[in-house]
Protein backbone atom coordinates (compact mmCIF):
# COMPACT_ATOMS: atom_id res chain seq x y z
CA UNK A 1 0.00 0.00 0.00
CA UNK A 2 2.99 2.53 1.16
CA UNK A 3 4.49 1.78 -2.28
CA UNK A 4 1.31 2.79 -4.28
CA UNK A 5 0.91 5.72 -2.34
CA UNK A 6 4.69 6.83 -3.18
CA UNK A 7 3.91 6.34 -6.84
CA UNK A 8 2.59 9.67 -8.05
CA UNK A 9 5.39 11.37 -6.26
CA UNK A 10 6.91 10.22 -9.57
CA UNK A 11 4.96 12.04 -11.84
CA UNK A 12 4.68 15.70 -12.51
CA UNK A 13 1.28 15.87 -11.93
CA UNK A 14 -0.77 17.15 -8.98
CA UNK A 15 -0.73 13.98 -7.54
CA UNK A 16 2.49 14.22 -6.97
CA UNK A 17 2.81 15.93 -3.50
CA UNK A 18 2.80 13.31 -1.00
CA UNK A 19 1.32 15.35 2.04
CA UNK A 20 1.47 12.42 4.76
CA UNK A 21 5.53 12.70 4.20
CA UNK A 22 6.13 16.18 2.88
CA UNK A 23 9.24 17.48 4.46
CA UNK A 24 11.22 13.94 4.12
CA UNK A 25 11.60 13.33 0.17
CA UNK A 26 12.60 16.77 -1.89
CA UNK A 27 9.53 19.43 -2.44
CA UNK A 28 7.73 19.59 -5.76
CA UNK A 29 9.59 22.96 -6.98
CA UNK A 30 13.17 21.14 -6.53
CA UNK A 31 12.05 18.57 -9.32
CA UNK A 32 13.80 17.22 -12.61
CA UNK A 33 10.87 18.60 -14.08
CA UNK A 34 10.50 21.82 -15.57
CA UNK A 35 8.88 24.88 -13.48
CA UNK A 36 8.81 28.84 -14.72
CA UNK A 37 10.57 29.90 -11.12
CA UNK A 38 13.16 28.99 -8.98
CA UNK A 39 11.08 30.47 -6.27
CA UNK A 40 8.44 28.35 -3.65
CA UNK A 41 5.61 27.04 -5.53
CA UNK A 42 6.32 29.58 -8.49
CA UNK A 43 5.59 32.54 -6.26
CA UNK A 44 7.27 35.99 -6.95
CA UNK A 45 10.31 36.17 -4.79
CA UNK A 46 14.04 36.79 -3.78
CA UNK A 47 16.50 35.53 -2.12
CA UNK A 48 18.24 38.55 -1.32
CA UNK A 49 17.24 41.20 1.25
CA UNK A 50 18.10 44.16 -0.49
CA UNK A 51 16.67 42.80 -3.62
CA UNK A 52 13.11 42.33 -1.51
CA UNK A 53 13.30 45.83 0.25
CA UNK A 54 13.93 47.20 -3.38
CA UNK A 55 11.06 45.80 -4.55
CA UNK A 56 8.48 46.43 -1.48
CA UNK A 57 9.17 49.96 -2.20
CA UNK A 58 8.38 49.77 -5.62
CA UNK A 59 5.61 48.00 -5.54
CA UNK A 60 4.38 48.87 -2.30
CA UNK A 61 3.90 45.69 -0.83
CA UNK A 62 4.88 44.37 2.75
CA UNK A 63 7.57 41.73 3.16
CA UNK A 64 7.84 38.15 4.39
CA UNK A 65 10.78 37.69 5.25
CA UNK A 66 10.89 33.85 5.02
CA UNK A 67 14.53 32.30 7.09
CA UNK A 68 14.32 29.15 5.70
CA UNK A 69 17.24 26.10 5.22
CA UNK A 70 17.38 23.63 2.39
CA UNK A 71 17.43 20.85 5.01
CA UNK A 72 14.35 22.19 6.79
CA UNK A 73 11.69 19.42 7.03
CA UNK A 74 9.16 22.10 8.54
CA UNK A 75 10.03 24.75 6.26
CA UNK A 76 9.23 22.16 3.34
CA UNK A 77 6.07 21.19 6.06
CA UNK A 78 5.14 24.65 6.00
CA UNK A 79 5.44 25.39 2.25
CA UNK A 80 3.66 22.09 1.21
CA UNK A 81 0.98 22.30 3.59
CA UNK A 82 0.61 25.59 4.56
CA UNK A 83 1.82 28.13 1.92
CA UNK A 84 -0.01 26.00 -0.99
CA UNK A 85 -3.83 26.01 0.68
CA UNK A 86 -6.41 28.54 -0.51
CA UNK A 87 -6.73 30.53 3.09
CA UNK A 88 -2.53 31.14 2.27
CA UNK A 89 -1.47 30.86 -1.14
CA UNK A 90 -3.28 34.05 -2.97
CA UNK A 91 -2.26 36.34 0.01
CA UNK A 92 1.51 35.04 -0.55
CA UNK A 93 1.32 35.67 -4.60
CA UNK A 94 -1.06 39.06 -4.49
CA UNK A 95 -0.15 40.92 -1.02
CA UNK A 96 3.59 40.14 0.01
CA UNK A 97 7.51 39.98 -1.54
CA UNK A 98 8.03 36.71 -0.70
CA UNK A 99 12.10 36.89 0.93
CA UNK A 100 13.08 33.50 1.34
CA UNK A 101 16.63 33.87 3.04
CA UNK A 102 18.94 30.59 3.00
CA UNK A 103 20.60 30.15 6.27
CA UNK A 104 22.23 26.72 4.90
CA UNK A 105 23.60 28.25 1.78
CA UNK A 106 27.13 27.23 1.23
CA UNK A 107 27.86 29.23 -1.70
CA UNK A 108 30.52 31.22 -0.94
CA UNK A 109 30.78 34.74 -1.28
CA UNK A 110 32.97 36.78 -3.22
CA UNK A 111 35.98 38.12 -1.41
CA UNK A 112 35.07 41.35 -1.53
CA UNK A 113 31.98 40.59 0.25
CA UNK A 114 33.36 38.49 3.26
CA UNK A 115 33.86 40.36 6.82
CA UNK A 116 33.77 39.27 10.46
CA UNK A 117 30.40 40.38 11.80
CA UNK A 118 30.25 41.57 15.27
CA UNK A 119 27.41 40.71 17.23
CA UNK A 120 25.40 43.11 19.55
CA UNK A 121 26.81 41.13 22.67
CA UNK A 122 30.35 41.66 20.98
CA UNK A 123 30.82 38.26 19.30
CA UNK A 124 32.73 37.79 16.25
CA UNK A 125 31.71 35.70 13.20
CA UNK A 126 33.50 35.10 10.25
CA UNK A 127 30.93 35.99 7.26
CA UNK A 128 31.93 33.23 4.17
CA UNK A 129 28.81 31.86 2.73
CA UNK A 130 25.76 32.96 1.64
CA UNK A 131 23.98 31.30 4.23
CA UNK A 132 26.72 32.98 6.89
CA UNK A 133 25.45 36.00 5.55
CA UNK A 134 21.45 35.42 6.45
CA UNK A 135 22.17 33.60 9.73
CA UNK A 136 24.04 36.58 11.37
CA UNK A 137 21.19 38.56 9.56
CA UNK A 138 18.82 36.85 11.67
CA UNK A 139 20.13 36.34 14.78
CA UNK A 140 20.78 39.91 15.20
CA UNK A 141 18.09 41.23 13.98
CA UNK A 142 15.09 39.18 14.82
CA UNK A 143 16.91 37.12 18.22
CA UNK A 144 16.53 34.05 16.72
CA UNK A 145 18.60 31.15 14.82
CA UNK A 146 15.38 28.79 14.03
CA UNK A 147 13.90 27.77 10.97
CA UNK A 148 11.54 28.48 9.39
CA UNK A 149 11.21 31.92 10.92
CA UNK A 150 9.06 34.43 9.46
CA UNK A 151 8.44 38.39 9.93
CA UNK A 152 6.57 40.74 8.45
CA UNK A 153 8.21 44.22 7.25
CA UNK A 154 7.54 47.30 6.01
CA UNK A 155 9.75 49.25 3.23
CA UNK A 156 10.81 51.13 6.10
CA UNK A 157 12.25 47.65 7.73
CA UNK A 158 9.42 48.05 10.47
CA UNK A 159 7.70 44.83 12.12
CA UNK A 160 3.97 44.62 11.06
CA UNK A 161 3.60 42.17 13.78
CA UNK A 162 5.53 39.69 15.99
CA UNK A 163 6.86 36.95 13.79
CA UNK A 164 6.63 33.39 14.04
CA UNK A 165 8.04 29.51 13.47
CA UNK A 166 6.42 26.73 12.62
CA UNK A 167 2.88 27.22 11.95
CA UNK A 168 1.00 24.23 10.47
CA UNK A 169 -2.43 25.25 11.26
CA UNK A 170 -3.55 27.42 7.40
CA UNK A 171 -5.80 29.53 9.22
CA UNK A 172 -3.57 30.94 12.17
CA UNK A 173 -0.82 31.42 9.43
CA UNK A 174 -3.43 33.21 6.87
CA UNK A 175 -4.61 34.95 10.35
CA UNK A 176 -0.96 36.27 10.81
CA UNK A 177 -0.85 37.63 7.49
CA UNK A 178 -3.77 39.57 7.44
CA UNK A 179 -2.82 41.09 11.01
CA UNK A 180 0.92 42.20 9.00
CA UNK A 181 -1.52 43.56 6.22
CA UNK A 182 -3.86 45.52 8.38
CA UNK A 183 -0.46 46.59 10.14
CA UNK A 184 1.11 47.69 6.79
CA UNK A 185 -2.00 49.44 5.38
CA UNK A 186 -2.51 51.89 8.47
CA UNK A 187 0.13 53.99 8.19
Amino acid sequence: MFTLYLVPGLTNTRYANLKLISGFPPPLYYSIYHTNSDCILSLTCTHDYEEGLRLSKAQNKPMLIDFTGYACVNCRRMEENVWSTEEVYPLLRDSFIVVSLYVDDKRELPLQEQFVFISKDGSKKKIESVGDKWAAFETENFANNAQPWYALLNSDELLLTHPVGYVPDKEEYAAWLRAGLKGFYKK
